[in-house]
């Protein structure tokens, strides 16, 4: 490499080495060196292919990090620093599953067999039926250990890979500076409520530095899961070698061809970057039985002709663009090694083009929802055809898929709403097909029909809300005392179909000063009217109960029920003229034991066991008034030392209701001694959300 060995970490590389010389017990008895490398280096080869085929003796790789290269083995390493959601400048970006290709359930491959007189064999496979049943079919990773000469070396290593592949979270995030402290290989610990982590661990596989948008200093971590679960190895793990896959030594001087038919060749009409269709030839072949394939090599032509075109691809296939369909094609697909040496070919000679005919496959896992303001959504999930273009749908009140599409769709939903109000309340049958860009329809998915119905108000998901203007003005100014009287009246109109919202009033009060007014507390009390309901809402069984400080305790059940209470009603344990009753103070669910915790302010614990009811009106009879059960607003008024007057900001919680609510304004002053404190207005606007 030409680098000077002071550049090698010398701690990293004698923490590998005495990994390497860690002790694995084998089956039936005996232990060996965890990793070896035993092998003859090719100095014609490029260097990093050697460093590459000396690092995979161990499950290794190199790093190159901060001015030094650190090498590491194949070893869970126990994270030393966390990261939350302080040390974050960014969301984080989470992949939940990796693509099918980087994951397996069965890893195989060749080895030089200490066993078989240094000969190449096959080790013994690595494989999950588990992972095979989750994946549907077998997939393997074939995975060459050139420089491993044991079996149960290869085991390990080969297990591994396997388990490495099957940790699907990566995630994506921008750190502040703290992120210095890490490198490629070492891992992390993640905290993060949004995602449910709690110091989940991650091996960090990518690092760069980064701006954020205030022009700060960041660093990019890319992360994957891991365990130390997939480090494990036991005596148990451990398959017998038998000689049945012996292979003759690879000399590398042929290579067989690949496995290439007619039926292999598929048109696939396209977009392209300046928005025309056109025609794209896919081949695909059967690749040689050869662990030491480095690439495939493409040469196509028009029949007839020497104007040749080539490409290459390390797949089995490969995408060819700019194909004429009115001519007919030569294709030939070659077979290169590592060496370089390079097979015969197969040749498919004045091949026809017809152009795309191929239907793409249909939509799958189709799902009719009911929505808000009887909209309906229908989610699917598409075809993986490179050449889809849209999704086309079809509705209709009746069975019967209609003539024409209603809409297309570049996406998996669509959100049908009625065209008039006549539509409520119908039924509706939706259709969907799949289209590519040559105009290739799929096969039919029909859904099963769905009324358009109103949304209830409990199955309403985000922020779904209206405001209402309010205001009490006063002439001259009302005089507040020390005893509560009420400063005005508002009402607050009923939400729009019938929805229950919650309900807050933000706005300006105005209050007018003499000169003498010292400081004191103004007592702003807002009181909803009761409509008098006699009865409790049964909210569910008493699970536990507690103290919190001295006057405030608390009852559980178990559930989420917070959109059920309200600080505006009362508890209590009987649902009919109760004896005692309570007024909501904080109302909380706790995920981790699935209760909701109310928490009430009284002189005793009054409420322990039993059956929990509320009631929005706490029992009292039609016209009396309520307060919040957290009690006033009392803002402070400070010493001014001048006749003036002052705009303040409020904002207060008001009740949950789909009705109609009136609500009055009372007022006095705490520690005021001296002067006169008067009201002049409040104007403020009600906010309901669901």
């Amino acid at each position: 490499m030409g680098e000077d060995a002071s550049l090698i970490d010398l701690t990293a590389l004698d923490s590998a080495a005495d990994l390497c010389d860690e002790q694995v017990n084998l089956d039936p008895s005996g232990t060996q060196d965890r990793y070896q490398a035993n092998g003859v280096i090719d100095t014609a080869n490029n260097i990093k292919d050697n460093i590459e085929q000396l690092l995979s003796a161990m499950g290794g790789r190199l790093t190159y990090s901060g001015g030094k290269y650190y090498i590491d083995g194949a070893e869970y390493k126990t994270p030393t620093v966390t990261f939350t959601e302080a040390d974050c400048i960014a969301d984080i970006q989470t992949q939940t599953r990796q693509s099918r290709r980087n994951i397996y359930n069965g890893v195989k491959g060749i080895f030089i067999s200490e066993e078989k007189n240094y000969k190449v064999m096959d080790y013994p496979a690595q494989i999950s039926s588990t992972y095979a049943t989750e994946d549907g079919d077998p997939i393997y990773l074939d995975m060459p250990l050139p420089f491993v000469t044991n079996n149960t070396q290869a085991q390990r290593l080969a297990k591994i890979a396997l388990l490495k592949s099957r940790q699907q979270v990566i995630i994506n995030m921008a750190v502040n500076l703290k992120g210095l402290q890490v490198k490629v290989g070492d891992t992390i610990k993640v905290t993060n409520q949004r995602l449910g982590y709690s110091e989940k661990v991650f091996d960090v596989i990518d690092y760069g530095l980064a701006i954020n948008g205030e022009g700060s200093l960041g660093v990019n971590l890319q992360c994957i899961e891991t365990a130390p679960e997939v480090y494990d190895w036991t005596t148990a793990d451990q398959e017998d070698f038998l000689s049945g896959g012996e292979l003759d030594l690879y000399d590398g001087t042929t290579v067989d061809d690949v496995t290439f038919t007619a039926s292999d060749i598929t048109e696939i009409a396209l977009l392209g970057p300046d928005g025309t269709v056109s025609t794209n030839v896919e081949l695909s072949w059967t690749p040689p039985d050869d662990a030491f394939i480095d690439f495939y090599k493409v040469r196509y032509n028009k029949n007839g002709t020497t104007d040749y075109f080539y490409a290459e691809t390390k797949e089995p296939r490969i995408l060819l663009s700019g194909i004429d369909v009115s001519s007919n094609y030569d294709f030939r697909v070659q077979v290169q090694n590592l060496l370089g040496v390079t097979s015969s070919g197969v040749t498919l000679s004045n091949q026809s083009l017809d152009g795309d005919t191929t239907i793409p496959d249909p939509v799958t896992d189709v799902n009719v929802e009911d929505g808000l303001n009887y909209a309906s959504t229908v989610r699917w999930t598409n075809p993986t055809n490179i050449d889809l273009s849209y999704v086309q749908i079809y509705v209709n009140n009746y069975p019967a898929k209609p003539l024409n599409p209603t809409a297309r769709i570049n996406g998996t939903e669509y959100v049908y709403t009625p065209r008039s109000k006549t539509e409520y309340g119908e039924d509706k049958y939706f259709w969907l097909e799949a289209v590519d860009y040559a105009g290739n329809v799929s096969t039919t998915v029909a859904s099963s029909s769905v009324k358009l119905l109103l949304a209830k108000s409990d199955e309403i998901d985000g922020d779904v809300s209206e405001i209402a203007s309010v205001g009490i003005v006063t002439y001259p100014a009302h005089t507040v005392t020390s005893s509560a009287t009420t400063f005005g009246e508002f009402t607050v109109p009923a939400p729009e179909d019938g929805v229950k919202k919650y309900g807050s009033l933000s706005g300006n009060l105005k209050y007018t000063v003499d000169a003498s007014v010292d400081t004191c507390l103004l007592v702003l009390d807002v009181q909803r009217e009761s409509k008098g309901v006699t009865s409790g809402t049964e909210i569910g069984a008493i699970v536990a109960n507690g103290t919190i400080t001295q006057y405030y305790y608390y009852v559980e059940i178990s559930g989420n029920h917070v959109k059920e209470i309200d600080g505006y009603g009362g508890i209590a344990t009987t649902q009919t003229s109760p004896s005692t009753i309570e007024k909501p103070l904080s109302v909380e669910y706790q995920v981790a034991t699935d209760r909701t915790r109310v928490i009430y302010t009284s002189l005793t614990q009054s409420i322990t066991t039993g059956t929990l009811y509320y009631n929005p009106d706490r029992w009292t009879s039609s016209g009396s008034y309520l307060s919040d059960g957290a009690g006033p607003y009392r803002p402070m008024i400070p010493t001014l030392g001048a006749s003036t007057t002052v705009t303040m900001p409020v904002n207060l919680p008001l009740a949950k209701s789909d009705d109609n609510e009136t609500y009055r304004v009372r007022v006095n002053h705490l520690l005021k001694s001296s002067g006169t404190l008067g009201l002049n207005q409040l104007t403020a606007q009600v906010l309901q959300i669901a």
